[in-house]
């Protein structure tokens, strides 16, 4: 379990409890680049016919992009979801095409606490402002190393959590996002502005892996593009 990331040139220092480091590859500036975080939901608005799992790993390989894919989940299987590690570590990669760059990795110290997964009756607004009181800067700072390292290949960070997607959360009323909000659309937010904070002229946008809406345009035979704004 990692619980703190050191920068350091050209490097990211991921440590977990035990004293274990991993080393993470970044660039040294991204000034006047952009970076892309995507986040996943492995629930759906609307049920879906099929195989989730095969449609889960089309999905990832429509990115065609090296991914990191970081499951922020407190609970890896289980009551939160059916989703476990056999799945994302092994069922999906072996479906993803041999020289597509995967990896899996479970981040819980980018979850929601136990404590707050179990408070009865919050508004989004107030499990969003309690997450975001709770998630330290060595939580974050793990967060940002994927991030970093996955820009680094040009490929993509994917910020997994069980709640399904909306692209359009943003936009909706707010009865529809107390449905939708999930803790990792403010993840994203909060791992950018700290990659904001440091290089100028850095653009970081929000890219939404949608099952739903990739279904759907798979069935009708159309080409899909995910949604991205700007964080």
């Amino acid at each position: 379990m990692f619980i703190k990331a050191t920068r350091h040139p050209g490097r990211w220092q991921v440590r977990n409890g035990l004293g274990h480091e991993l080393h993470l590859p970044c660039h040294e500036s991204y000034a006047k680049t952009t970076i892309d975080i995507g986040v996943l939901g492995t629930r759906r608005r609307v049920e879906i016919r099929g195989s989730v799992t095969s449609l889960m790993a089309m999905r990832l390989a429509a990115v065609k992009r090296p991914l990191y894919l970081l499951d922020v989940r407190r609970d890896d299987t289980g009551a939160q979801s059916s989703w476990s590690p056999r799945e994302f570590a092994s069922v999906i990669p072996m479906s993803l095409r041999a020289d597509q760059k995967y990896d899996y990795a479970h981040l819980p110290c980018l979850a929601p606490s136990v404590e707050l997964l179990g408070a009865k009756n919050l508004t989004w607004r107030q499990f969003r402002d309690r997450y975001v009181a709770e998630v330290s800067d060595d939580d974050l700072s793990v967060g940002e190393a994927f991030v970093e390292a996955a820009a680094m290949e040009s490929g993509l960070a994917v910020l997994m959590c069980a709640e399904a997607d909306h692209p359009h959360f943003d936009t909706l009323p707010e009865e529809e996002k107390e449905v939708h909000y999930c803790h990792r659309f403010t993840l994203a937010n909060q791992i950018a502005r700290r990659l904001k904070a440091r290089p100028a002229g850095l653009t970081v946008n929000l890219v939404h892996l949608d099952l739903v809406d990739f279904h759907e345009a798979t069935q009708a035979g159309r080409s899909y593009r995910p949604r991205t704004t700007a964080l």
